[in-house]
This record gives C-alpha cells, structure tokens and sequence, in this order.
C-alpha cells in the first residue's frame, strides 16, 4: 500500500520517490488542492485502504483536491463505501445480449459471435450468469477451439469449473472468520432463495451474531438480498454456490464431510454410525431408492439441516425406505426437516422437535400424525 501512495502522489505532483511523510509538508497539500482528479480505485477491501490512499482525509476529500475532482472506488465490501459517505451505485450483471458482446470479443476477437457459432456461445455465458470476469475467462480459453472442443469443454464445465474463476472468488471467502464461512456455507449450500426470516431464524440457535454476520456477507456481497413487497429472500449467485460446494468437497473423508448433496456419498454417510455431518441435501428425482434402517440416524448428533425433496413434478415415487416401525430418532439438532413422501405414520417419538425453524412432510399419503399435538403441513 505504501508502494501505491508513493506512486500515485509522485505522479500528480510530478515528483520522484514521494514518502507518505514528504506528502504531510504545506506546500505540496496546497498543490493537490489546486489539481483536478479523476482517480479509480479499484478492488479495494477495507476502509483503513482507502483511508490510507486518501492520505487521511476521507471524509474531507474536498479539501484534498480541487473543486470538480471525480473518485470511482469499486469494492466487494459495501461497508468501504458507507463508512466513506460515498455515494453506492451496485454493479448488476450483465445482460444476454451484452454477455454475448463481451464474449464475442474475448473468444472470437469481434463484437459478436459468428451466427453459426451462437448456440454454443449462448451455451457458455448462461453458465457465467452476466458475471464479466466468467465471460472473459471462458472465452478466452475457447479462442481459436473448434467446434468438438467447445461441445467437450461446456459438457464438463459444470464438474470441472475453471480455476481463474474460483481463485477471485474463493479469496472473498478465505478473508472471512470461521463464523462467517460457516453461515455462507450454510447459506450457499442449503438456504439459497429462502426467506430472510427463515435464515436468521436457522442461525439465531447457536449464532448470536447471525444478523451482523448475515449484514456482513451481503455487504461483501457474497449473499444477495432480494426484496418484494411482501418479503425478503437471500440468494447466492450461481458461481458462488459452485464454488461452496467445491470448498466442501475437499473436505477430508466422506464421514468428516459438513454438507452432502451427491447421492452416493449420501446413500454411503446413511450406513456409518458416527458421522460429523452437519446438513443433508438430496434431490430424490435423480436419486435411487434407498432402504433406511431404524437407526440410521443414530449418531448423527450435529445434523441441523436435512431434506429429501423432489425438484420435479414427478412426487408420487417413492425413494426413500424405512422399517415398518419407522425411524427410532432423529437428531435433537435439526432445525430444518423437510421429507417429500416421507414414508411412515408418524416421526419417532426419541425426537425433540424444539430447535426446528421448519418442518415440512409433504406429498406423504402414509403421515397420521408428528407427534401427539401437532400436525405436519401434508399435501
């Protein structure tokens, strides 16, 4: 940083080897005063930053340089910007037809992709989600490809992301604290698209500090706030919650792994007694049956999240099995159950449902009751 300020102030004052120190002297802040700027700084992560490249006088800029001076700072953190009194203007993704324009320069060196080219470009850049640095990368690794290879390639772009791409956006997340990294985890992996309510209830049992933190990751723009009239929603871009399962993937072993979403790494974490897993997300149209035991879930004591659903219109298969007598428990942990066709009469009574934030056993023709007072939502 010292390196940069000494840069920039050597250049505006026209002098060699500028120190912070030479910069405090009268004269030469009566120079900048009398110079007007136009400054971008980019990538800036924290106010002490920008506070340091303003020479201290953030909050007084005005006095810094001369009257109609211009200063763009772009950042990943929202609270740069507020702490600074600067005015916010958010960045939103790029549109088709634009996403289209950025690709077509960067994979075939022209302002659009060639007509018989379009269906493979549309291809590609509806995997990057109006994200410019994405559009960039993949097109430049397909400049010059032929066809076979374009079809190859965007086949296993989804299993094999490019690493530029997660590398920028994996230092957002290794610059969080541990709680931090836990709640988007949680976020990216199994609260996508949920209500704020929801979530912050989810995190309030064990997270004092969930609202900030849940502020904090918005601001830093890893989660996204999405408003109607009638509620708010937390999303996570699409590259974000490729790139949280990728981080809990290299995870060590599979009885070690937080969070589980493949189906076979499911069907194997079901038969292991003792498993440190934290949350269970399986897509039952692509799964195959799976036969539970009665104490499949015995041991499973830091399980908060589980969901069995159908994300299709197909509810009436059955995937899941139990024993005629159902489950004998489930984790006093959960906070969130949801069982498309859950395949018994009732939950098993070693269950303390005291920590749920939602239960939903639906498309379940068997379920007659959860437990002695209450009935579950059932369609």
């Amino acid at each position: 940083m010292v390196g940069i300020v000494q840069e920039l102030y050597s250049a505006l004052l026209s002098e060699d080897n500028i120190s912070y120190e030479d910069l405090d002297v009268s004269y030469r802040r009566d120079r900048l005063s009398r110079l007007k700027v136009f400054l971008v700084f980019d990538d800036v992560e924290t106010f002490s930053e920008l506070e340091h490249l303003l020479l201290g006088d953030l909050l007084n800029t005005f006095n810094l340089f001369a009257l109609g001076s211009r200063i763009i700072v772009t950042t990943r953190n929202r609270r740069v910007l507020e702490n600074a009194r600067a005015n916010i203007y958010y960045v939103e993704g790029l549109h088709s037809h634009e996403s289209l324009q950025l690709f077509g320069i960067h994979a075939f060196r022209q302002y659009l992709p060639p007509d018989d080219w379009m269906r493979l470009s549309a291809v590609a850049i509806s995997y990057c989600k109006g994200s410019p640095l994405a559009i960039k990368v993949l097109g430049g690794t397909l400049y010059c490809r032929d066809k076979s290879y374009w079809e190859s390639f965007l086949c296993e772009l989804r299993k094999i992301p490019k690493p530029e791409i997660h590398d920028v956006l994996r230092r957002s997340y290794d610059e969080l604290g541990i709680v931090e990294k836990r709640l988007f985890l949680d976020t990216a992996c199994f609260l996508h698209r949920q209500r704020k309510n929801l979530v912050m209830k989810y995190f309030s049992i064990g997270y004092q500090c969930a609202n900030y933190v849940l502020e904090d990751l918005i601001g830093k723009s890893l989660l996204i706030r999405v408003s109607s009239e009638d509620y708010e929603n937390i999303e996570v871009h699409d590259l974000l919650r490729e790139m949280a399962w990728n981080i809990v993937n290299e995870e060590s072993e599979l009885a070690n792994r937080s969070r589980l979403n493949n189906a076979d790494d499911i069907r194997k974490i079901l038969t292991i007694r003792k498993v440190k897993t934290e949350g269970i997300s399986l897509n039952l149209f692509k799964a195959n049956e799976m036969y539970l035991e009665a104490t499949t879930f015995e041991g499973m004591t830091s399980l908060r999240f589980l969901c069995f659903v159908y994300f299709s219109e197909e509810h009436g298969i059955r995937k899941v099995h139990l024993p005629s007598g159902g489950l004998d428990m489930l984790p006093d942990s959960l906070r969130w159950l949801l069982w498309d066709g859950f395949p018994s009469k009732s939950l098993p009574s070693r269950f303390s449902p005291e920590n749920l934030v939602l239960l939903a056993i639906r498309h379940s023709p068997f379920i007659e009751r959860c437990w002695e007072v209450q009935v579950c939502w059932k369609h």
